[in-house]
């Protein structure tokens, strides 16, 4: 299967580093779930940075184009606020016919926006808002020089690392803006986050990179009120909503809470018409985002407030009765927190369909030497290191 998929995708021999990411890597544990399949946090044998390593089961009748935009997006993206790619694998076990694309990059040991504000239960303040916007959009600044459309900004998809740096991820569904109208005709995104263009992309004739200048306004209110707007909707009604010509650009609940400059950058982002909205490198001049007062402590003490949050709730013993994983010893030492209390309810985002259980998650594998251990296997999950030899 390995040589099937890689005649198949002749692309995937550029990016790929080898066939055993146990070579490079140890320490290999399981921090959850994304888009297409596993992650698991491991340590670089020869330089001991930790990488997230996420673990897709494939197959050669696969329809790899998403993965592969993501690995091409990361590649050819280096820069501050957007995570680094290190490089991938594939493995093959004979045993279980199956073969896994392992894709190593860049940890961040932070938690996502949504993590936190999940967690503290509290609105971002202002400038906190805009500092991890204005770190948002420089990472977008970069993508749309490069021709390159996120489409799924989001609370979810910005990560802190631990020294407050804000981090762009998931790019799964990013695509390459076309050379001849730099237009999309395809329907794919996040309901709630999604442009007005977007969700009506048959009818008004495709969309263009403005499409991540609302989200970033969306996203913003997402920060200031812990819930994008139209939340309380069904995603399909949100959408239709969107399609008619009553709709107008969402603004903040309460007015009086927020500055004049903040409401005036909502503005400027969520303009219906995207021709008229500004470019990621105009947006950066926007007074709420050149604030110069703006900078990494304000995200440190954003984790700080999430980190006193998880304590509370491993003080109260409910860590270790809902959680299966104990924190790592190197987070330990670092002063981060245990992994993530409960969400509240559900209200918190969501890419699973309601009533979708969750699969059982695989046991992360244990170094050469334990080779008794192995990964648990499961539907879509990433299978056991095969025998020596078997690859």
């Amino acid at each position: 299967p390995r040589e099937l998929i890689l005649q198949k995708h002749p692309q995937l021999h550029k990016i790929i580093n080898g066939n055993d990411p146990w070579e490079f890597y140890e320490n290999i544990k399981e921090i959850g779930s994304g888009t297409y399949g596993h992650v698991y946090k491991a340590k670089h044998k020869a330089t001991g940075t930790y990488a997230a390593l996420k673990c897709v089961k494939i197959e050669p009748t696969d329809d790899l184009k998403a993965i592969l935009t993501e690995l091409f997006v990361l590649k050819d993206c280096h820069h501050a606020n957007i995570v680094e790619f290190f490089g991938a694998f594939i493995t093959e076990n004979r045993l279980l016919n199956q073969t896994n694309l392992w894709i190593a990059m860049e940890y961040c040991g932070g938690k996502s926006l949504q993590d936190i504000y999940t967690t503290t239960r509290r609105p971002f303040e202002e400038p906190t808002i805009a500092f991890v916007m204005r770190e948002t959009v420089r990472g977008l600044v970069h993508m749309h020089a490069k021709q390159q459309i996120h489409r799924d900004i989001k609370g979810a998809n910005i990560l802190l690392t631990r020294d407050g740096s804000v981090k762009l991820a998931d790019f799964g569904i990013s695509a390459q803006i076309t050379a001849t109208l730099g237009k999309r005709m395809s329907f794919i995104g996040t309901p709630y986050w999604m442009a007005p263009e977007v969700a009506d992309v048959r009818r008004k004739g495709g969309y263009d990179e403005r499409c991540d200048i609302w989200a970033v306004g969306i996203t913003a209110i997402e920060l200031a009120e812990l819930e994008p707007p139209m939340f309380s909707l069904h995603p399909m009604k949100a959408l239709q909503l969107m399609t008619t010509s009553r709709y107008r650009p969402p603004k903040l609940r309460d007015k009086a809470m927020w500055g004049g400059v903040f409401h005036d950058f909502l503005k400027t982002s969520l303009r219906l018409n995207p021709k008229s909205r500004p470019a990621a490198h105009d947006l950066l001049q926007h007074q709420f985002l050149a604030n110069p007062a703006l900078g990494k402590h304000l995200t440190v003490t954003l984790l700080r407030q999430f980190h006193d949050e998880c304590r509370r709730y491993q003080g109260r013993g409910l860590l270790d009765e809902l959680l299966a994983a104990a924190p790592d010893e190197e987070d330990e030492e670092d002063g981060a927190p245990a992994p993530n209390p409960p969400l509240p309810p559900s209200r918190i985002p969501s890419r699973k369909p309601a009533g979708e259980k969750t699969p059982p998650l695989p046991q992360a594998p244990r170094p050469a030497a334990a080779a008794a251990t192995t990964m648990t296997k499961s539907t879509g999950s990433c299978g056991p290191r095969a025998p020596a030899g078997s690859r």
